[in-house]
């Protein structure tokens, strides 16, 4: 209880089932404070913008110490757009359930490489190509993917995959084929 606890859930909104989410414990627990992102979800990139979930007390305490001006006009305008639209997380969630389930049928049938099941927008991959090697092979060719070797737990043997459109995604499976 002593221990601030800060949970990154700011690509919940892209997962399928909201179940994941552990928004319902902030009101057990007074020290829990989850951070979200519209700037994610929402493709807001550059903007800054975001909320917190947390306890009353956390809240009253954070409150005291925030900047006044903490988000911008365009920033707050951007936001007010995108929540408006009603439609377009529930495109995004298709589009990423359909071109996840594409991505792993594709590059599990490569040899040197093995998905791991996911309910994100990402796709953390198991390669027998070392994964600073694999990054400068794609990057020559325009794509860029995640060297997942300074991820604890992780080694130079994992990568990560954003989940884009169909014909982004064709051109990374044709780039990993010809490795």
């Amino acid at each position: 209880q002593k221990t601030l606890v800060f949970v990154d859930e700011c690509f919940i909104e892209l997962v399928p089932d909201h179940d994941e989410s552990i928004i319902h414990l902030v009101t057990k627990y007074s020290n829990l404070f989850i951070l979200r992102s519209l700037t994610k979800s929402f493709a807001l990139a550059g903007l800054r913008i975001g909320y917190g979930i947390s306890s009353k007390q956390m809240t009253s305490v954070l409150n005291k110490i925030k900047i006044p001006w903490n988000v911008s006009g365009l920033a707050q305008q951007a936001a007010s757009a995108a929540l408006s639209d009603k439609f377009y997380l529930d495109k995004v969630k298709k589009l990423i359930k359909k071109e996840s389930v594409y991505l792993i049928n594709c590059i599990s049938k490569l040899k040197n490489f093995q998905c791991i099941d996911t309910s994100t927008n990402f796709i953390l991959i198991k390669t027998k190509i070392k994964s600073n090697i694999l990054q400068k092979k794609l990057l020559e060719k325009k794509i860029l993917i995640r060297d997942c070797k300074t991820i604890r737990g992780l080694d130079n043997n994992y990568i990560r995959i954003a989940i884009k459109t169909r014909k982004e995604n064709q051109k990374l499976i044709e780039a990993l084929e010809r490795l």
